[in-house]
């Protein structure tokens, strides 16, 4: 049995024409951006540190290259609103990845690495039976789900886990974050050695704070599902409605503010790894055109009644 979608509610076809020229023009840039960025990745990579002590701005470079490709599947389809936690993630990680380069590299890769450390051992303690967090784990998927199976380490394998310590390396940032821990009960890694306390506070150091109110805060209402506004709307005679999905409103400013974040993370990563690049300068000038060409696009969003 197949069931077709209420036009009213989700009509594909229309709406891919109603955003046909945004599409036309955003899709084939944030394509041609990612692209180049997968060859700028592997440039890098070639050319910066090959240890672990240089991992956190490939590993932060490349979630934005992965957003960004979202972004522009979601884009080509004119689903415009679940890009916005995409967006915020690709915001997220050009934050921490301008300021690991901006000043202190070394040091800020370390406290990276260290919280990374911290993830990857919290993981694997979840799993653990014999540790507290892992006791919990199982204590709930035990009451709130006995019929399924959660998969248990081998005992050898939690051996090898039990014994990894973090990198001598680490110390001065092991004990720079319990100093910083009484301070500050959850810090980030770039709260470390008096940095930032948390994101807005990030992005502020960064002259960013606008890109946090208007692309972080403001799209919480949509993560959550916290905004009504978004689901119901007044049509101009007057009769409230459901809103239809896929409407592109918010298209192109998603759309460009993914092109900019990755636009703007691949010209850090270059003038970091390989400042020496001829090519890369008239690349970068013509995609800055493009992106505030795009932006005057005008979408007009015709709301339709079943």
């Amino acid at each position: 049995m197949t069931t077709e979608a209420n036009p009213r509610i989700l009509n594909r076809s229309q709406a891919r024409v109603d955003a046909k020229e945004l599409i036309e023009s955003a899709s084939p840039l944030l394509e041609e951006i990612i692209n180049y960025s997968t060859q700028a990745f592997l440039r890098c990579c070639l050319t910066g540190n090959s240890t672990d002590k240089e991992l956190a701005p490939f590993v932060l470079y490349f979630h934005i290259v992965e957003m960004t490709d979202g972004v522009q599947v979601l884009i080509a389809q004119s689903c415009c609103e679940p890009v916005a936690p995409l967006i915020r993630s690709c915001f997220e990680g050009f934050l921490s990845l301008e300021y690991l380069l901006k000043d202190d590299y070394e040091r800020r890769c370390l406290c990276w690495l260290y919280f990374d450390y911290l993830r990857s051992t919290q993981k694997f303690e979840q799993l653990d039976p014999e540790s507290d967090r892992g006791k919990g784990f199982y204590e709930v998927f035990a009451r709130e789900m006995p019929s399924v199976t959660v998969p248990r380490w081998p005992a050898e394998h939690l051996g090898n886990i039990r014994k990894i310590s973090p990198n001598p390396r680490l110390t001065p940032i092991k004990e720079e974050f319990k100093r910083t821990k009484k301070k500050c009960k959850t810090p980030e890694w770039y709260t470390l050695f008096d940095g930032p306390r948390n994101l807005r506070e990030l992005a502020r150091s960064l002259s960013m704070e606008g890109e946090y109110i208007t692309l972080y805060k403001e799209s919480s209402s949509v993560i959550h599902a916290g905004d009504s506004s978004r689901y119901i709307e007044t049509l101009p005679d007057g009769t409230v409605v459901g809103r239809q999905l896929r409407l592109a409103e918010n298209l192109i400013n998603y759309a460009f503010y993914a092109g900019v974040f990755l636009w703007r993370a691949t010209d850090s990563m270059l003038r970091k790894f390989r400042p020496y690049e001829p090519n890369h300068a008239k690349w970068s000038t013509d995609i800055r055109s493009r992106l505030i060409q795009m932006r005057g696009i005008n979408i007009e969003v015709l709301h339709r009644r079943a």
